[in-house]
């Protein structure tokens, strides 16, 4: 297909994911970066689009939409949820994977993602008057 078909198609035709799934990244909220983290990892895996966005929309519907109520959910809830989307074949996987990225997130970084940026723009011993020479 010639470039510019693609970039009509695109222009005319095309709707960013966190549109069609409602989260707003232009507010630059954690809450709406969060979503969109948690809609990247459903998208992680090998399944339809359609599946990881019925999936994302069950999410929603159950209102687990935060770090602590992923973890509060469990695991047979999250298998639940996963299923209702689609995401049989890979559902036991990503709530195991879910549920492992969740607890280091509030453990490590209470439950913002915003503090892991602010960590990684001042590593360890960089820039405290601990360099070596």
């Amino acid at each position: 297909m010639r470039r510019e078909s693609l970039e009509f198609l695109v222009e005319n035709f095309g709707v960013k994911y966190s549109e069609t799934l409602g989260i707003d990244l232009k507010s630059g909220r954690e809450e709406e970066i969060f979503k969109w983290f948690l809609a990247s990892i459903l998208f992680g895996a090998p399944i339809t689009e359609a599946a990881a966005v019925k999936t994302y929309k069950c999410f929603q519907k159950y209102s687990v939409l935060t770090p602590e109520r992923i973890l509060e959910t469990g695991w047979d809830g999250l298998v639940r949820i996963l299923d209702e989307g689609g995401y049989t074949r890979y559902d036991f996987k990503t709530a195991d994977k879910l549920l492992i990225v969740m607890r280091n997130l509030v453990e490590k970084y209470d439950g913002k993602l915003a503090k892991i940026h602010e960590k990684s723009l001042k590593p360890p011993g960089f820039g405290s008057g601990a360099e070596s020479s």
